[in-house]
């Protein structure tokens, strides 16, 4: 019984020194932000479907390809960086696939992204800007060759809904005329009943 007692004294003085001792836990902490200040600070807002993905140090290197610009000077590829792991706010980006890059830098210093930054997936949205957040500061943006290669209209809904447009308006007026003469008809119709 004395052992057992000593072994439990023991473990609860060394506690403390354990907890003392242990390493402070790192976590990526986002400021409180708009989708329009993000938008604004940042250097680049492209479009880019991510190529390739290499190892720097502590950074992760992803050369991608621009499909559409909206901020900032492209060309039509570039390379953006980001850090290894998400407790610095590093951000995972998967070859083939396609993101709206929200990135502070240059293409001198090279481009840089994180998970507080509001880059998100093209397909998925963000939850930091949304796709809507976007094209509302900054219109449908500029459509690359390397887009209009690959890309069907559903994938560049925002220009064909923006060149439907006319259309669209054009078929709003037509319906509200043939409305009104329908309700003029109508109206016309009852007024010679009633004078009979």
């Amino acid at each position: 019984m004395r052992r057992v007692l000593r072994v439990i004294l023991v473990a609860l003085l060394g506690l403390p020194v354990l907890v003392v001792t242990a390493p402070a836990a790192h976590a990526c902490s986002c400021a409180r932000t708009t989708p329009a200040s993000l938008l604004r600070a940042a250097d680049l807002v492209a479009e880019v479907r991510v190529q390739t993905t290499r190892s720097d140090g502590g950074r992760v290197v992803h050369r991608a390809d621009v499909w559409r610009a909206w901020k900032g000077p492209t060309g039509p590829s570039l390379e953006v960086r980001t850090a290894k792991n998400g407790a610095a706010c590093g951000m995972h980006l998967e070859p083939g696939r396609r993101y709206v890059l929200i990135a502070t830098g240059s293409e001198e210093q090279g481009w840089q992204v994180g998970s507080c930054g509001g880059t998100f997936p093209y397909d998925e949205g963000g939850s930091l800007v949304t796709w809507e957040d976007v094209v509302a500061e900054y219109g449908v943006g500029t459509v690359t060759e390397a887009a209009s290669d690959e890309v069907s209209t559903h994938d560049l809904l925002p220009d064909a809904a923006a060149e439907a447009a006319p259309w669209v308006i054009l078929s709003a007026v037509l319906v509200a005329l043939a409305m009104t003469g329908l309700g003029l008809g109508l109206w016309s119709v009852r007024v010679r009943r009633r004078g009979r």
